[in-house]
């Protein structure tokens, strides 16, 4: 697999959850300079950033006029853009039973069509070493037991990524499903953590549950950013971009 060129600044795109905070700074990195951007999912999903007295369907509307557009930013930069998917993206892209969590069934056929006519243009991870540091990014983490559920212990820090993405372009059936497995602090109390999709930040403990390389992920609703060096793990929230510099500083 081709890795991101980590030459550049690489510009990280939480949750989008069909709002446009992200679409003045991606125009200038793309348009302006050599930056990399990789957005973490959850295009369509708007919840909880609805807006107070707007009808839903006008709500849903507009966010999949805002995930078009981030479509055709991709097709226009295909090697400085990365779509990766989140847990509420696989409703649509792969099936319901992976996330049946608000999903939009108004306008359901039309997303799904979005996902399945530009499959390609998306990916379950990336990866990147800069300055030394391996950086991974998902929309939720990968749980080394979780990847060793689905890959057997041959799954590594070397070959995950390619394992999850592969799985993912030739549609395997029983890594896809997987995807819906979440931890009991997503309401599965059968599991102790989730899927690249569905882990939950609190389920992280660098012990029995630990990733690979240093995680760059956001899924979990947080009030500020959190960066663990002990964890190997940085926690985004879902208000702003975050650039990672030329040193593997997360800014």
């Amino acid at each position: 697999m081709k890795r991101i060129d980590a030459a550049c600044r690489i510009m990280v795109i939480p949750d989008v959850h069909g709002r446009t905070f992200w679409r003045e700074p991606v125009h200038e990195a793309l348009e302006n300079s050599r930056a990399k951007v990789i957005f973490l999912g959850d295009y369509v999903d708007t919840y909880p950033y609805e807006f107070d007295g707007m009808d839903p369907y006008v709500i849903n509307r507009r966010a999949i006029g805002i995930f078009k557009e981030i479509i055709e930013l991709k097709k226009k930069y295909p090697d400085r853009m990365t779509l990766l998917l989140g847990n509420h993206d696989c409703t649509y892209a792969i099936s319901t039973s992976i996330c049946e969590c608000r999903t939009d069934y108004k306008n359901f056929e039309e997303i799904r069509e979005l996902f399945v006519a530009d499959r390609d243009l998306f990916r379950l991870a990336d990866e990147t070493t800069i300055n030394g540091r391996h950086f991974i990014f998902s929309h939720a983490g990968i749980n080394q037991r979780y990847a060793r559920l689905c890959f057997g212990s041959e799954a590594d820090e070397s070959n995950v990524v390619g394992k999850f993405n592969h799985a993912y372009h030739v549609n395997d059936p029983d890594i896809l499903m997987s995807l819906g497995m979440a931890s009991r602090w997503r309401g599965n109390w059968d599991s102790e953590y989730g899927s690249i999709v569905w882990a939950d930040a609190r389920e992280w403990d660098g012990k029995d549950n630990i990733g690979f390389g240093f995680g760059v992920v956001d899924h979990t609703q947080l009030n500020k950013p959190f960066v663990s060096e002990t964890l190997g793990m940085a926690f985004l929230d879902c208000r702003k971009v975050f650039m990672i510099d030329d040193m593997g500083k997360i800014e």
